[in-house]
């Protein structure tokens, strides 16, 4: 079957890659600044002031992890907006109600209405992704609303998953990540984005609901004015647009028409 991609996760790309361009820009810029700044007690206080900006005591490293984060916060916050879209969609796919149980996490969500053994097949490691996600999900918890018990909580599962994180790096060839949570960053920015894209994409697979169905959510009130060719491609152009599809399957499903 040919390509399918949710609005949500087409968003969700996006907000991700530009994320993680500033994340990187952010990650170099204050590692030349610290390499660079001159001996003094308050060294990047002192740059500041060449901004009309008022800090005092800032390190270099203070920065670096805090950009990191923060940057994990808001890739979650991503993913937290990705997912009610995604509920939606599904919704409207698949014709059936999302089912969510009160203390479900997200995934246990996603495996509830999506099926646990699909999403098991959909990647060589996708049960060890979302360990490492869960474990993300807990260190977001821990920075966004500190309490101690959050704390430890992002703690234990860092320990409980680490059968998952090695599986993790050993499909991406990595050692730089994950870390623990007191030593997040910027190599956990990256690697959380890419866990998300490269696993999200497999959720739209599953949830492709095939050419008639496609063929059924085409609005039956638009381009009734048009001609009979320029509806045509207003069609394909609507499957393209709203459901990611290629341009030889949209047009296929169009074709069925005639």
């Amino acid at each position: 079957m040919s390509t399918f991609s949710t609005h949500c996760f087409r968003d969700f790309k996006r907000f991700i890659g530009e994320l993680t361009a500033n994340a990187a820009g952010t990650y170099i810029a204050a590692c030349f600044t610290g390499d660079n700044l001159p001996p003094a007690s308050d060294p990047w206080g002192d740059l500041a002031k060449n901004y009309e900006i008022k800090v005092d005591g800032i390190k270099t490293e203070q920065v670096l992890k805090s950009s990191s984060r923060l940057n994990m916060v808001s890739i979650y916050s991503g993913f937290d907006l990705y997912l009610a879209a995604f509920r939606k969609q599904y919704t409207v796919l698949s014709e059936k109600n999302w089912i969510k149980e009160d203390k479900d996490s997200p995934f246990e969500e996603i495996r509830r209405n999506l099926l646990r053994d699909k999403i098991r097949k959909a990647h060589d490691v996708a049960d060890e992704m979302i360990d490492v996600i869960e474990y993300y999900r807990l260190f977001r918890n821990s920075v966004a609303h500190p309490s101690d018990k959050n704390k430890k909580n992002a703690e234990q599962v860092f320990i409980d998953s680490e059968l998952s994180r090695e599986s993790v790096r050993n499909y991406y060839c990595i050692q730089s990540a994950p870390n623990s949570p007191n030593d997040i960053n910027f190599h956990d920015v990256k690697l959380f984005s890419r866990i998300l894209l490269d696993l999200l994409p497999k959720f739209d697979e599953i949830v492709d609901p095939g050419d008639d169905r496609l063929l059924q959510l085409l609005p039956s009130n638009s381009w009734l004015l048009l001609n009979d060719e320029r509806k045509k491609n207003a069609r394909i152009g609507f499957l393209v647009n709203t459901y990611g599809l290629d341009r030889n399957r949209a047009s296929e499903i169009i074709g069925s028409l005639a």
